[in-house]
């Protein structure tokens, strides 16, 4: 809640713009906030939806293999895995992103 937002430098103006949006900490000024729904669809993040496409369900979902997701992962820290035993939570598996 106190945070820097600290975004990665290849995410495009677009992405960085409604990410900005919808993590703003004050709800009145937050993307959505005021007019739900209609308003995010209406972000320049999503220009090139049709929404009465996916409304419709005619829109088939991109399909990435394991190999394209690994390799756009290569190189970034994602998390920071330097936790110790007391930081884990009861009941919780941790996996090594960096193992995958």
């Amino acid at each position: 809640m106190t945070g820097t937002l600290v975004l990665p430098n290849h995410l495009s103006d677009k992405a960085r713009s409604i990410i900005i949006a919808l993590l703003n900490r004050n709800p009145e000024k937050r993307l959505g906030g005021k007019l739900g729904a209609e308003e995010i669809k209406k972000h320049p993040w999503f220009n090139d939806i049709n929404w009465d496409k996916v409304k419709n369900k005619e829109l088939k979902p991109p399909k990435f293999t394991l190999e394209e997701i690994k390799g756009e992962l290569l190189g970034l820290e994602l998390f920071d895995n330097t936790f110790s035993e007391t930081d884990k939570i009861e009941g919780w598996e941790y996996v090594n992103i960096n193992a995958i």
